[in-house]
Parts: C-alpha cells; sequence; structure tokens
C-alpha cells in the first residue's frame, strides 16, 4: 500500500494503528484499530463530526477501546492490515478522488471506514 498521496496525519494513524495491533499482540488490524488511532491523533475533524450527528465521542471513544481489547491475541507473526481495514483505506482513497482531493485526510479515512 502506497501513501504517498496521505496527509502526514492520516499516516500517522495508520502507522499508530500497527502499533496498537503490535501492543494489544492482534495479528490483523481492523477497522476498529484505525477507529482508535483515530480518535488518539485528531481532535478537530472527528470530534466535530460527531457532535454534528450527535454522538458524544468520549462515548464513542471508550467503546472503541473496549472493543480494541476485546480482540483475539496472537504472539508472533507481523500485522497486516485486515481485509475490512484494508477497503476502508481503499474506499478513503476514492472518496477523496471523488471530492477532487489531492490527500487522503482523516475525514476521508473516518468515512471509508463506515462506507
Amino acid at each position: 500500500m502506497t501513501t504517498h498521496n496521505f496527509t502526514i496525519k492520516t499516516q500517522q494513524i495508520l502507522q499508530n494503528a500497527q502499533v496498537l495491533a503490535n501492543q494489544y499482540e492482534n495479528q490483523a488490524i481492523e477497522n476498529i484499530h484505525l477507529l482508535h488511532s483515530i480518535f488518539e491523533n485528531d481532535n478537530d475533524v472527528v470530534p466535530f463530526i460527531l457532535s454534528k450527528i450527535g454522538i458524544p465521542s468520549a462515548v464513542l471513544k471508550q467503546a472503541v477501546e473496549r472493543s480494541v481489547q476485546s480482540l483475539p491475541k496472537v504472539k508472533g507473526g507481523e500485522s497486516y492490515f485486515s481485509r475490512g481495514a484494508a477497503d476502508a483505506i481503499s474506499k478513503a482513497q476514492a472518496e477523496a478522488k471523488k471530492n477532487g482531493d489531492d490527500f487522503v485526510a482523516v475525514e476521508h479515512l473516518f468515512l471509508g471506514i463506515f462506507l
């Protein structure tokens, strides 16, 4: 996966998701890792989006943290993006392109997870 057209913040989110998966001994990097990483690395876009649709970001963040902790653990092996996470990233790229954006931003990734 090439990330040359991802914003620096989005690249950090992807890298942090991989670190998080390794930390929790999860072999596959799932959408929930991406969401967790978004909450850790973005204090502006996602809380704004969630407030507009009436979802308290603190409640969702806690649910995401619990979900990450409940994933199956695997010792050894290299982490990889699951099919769902890879699809979310592809959808984020398509959404950026559809909107005429040159770079995949946090909001595209966030939207890609839910499309």
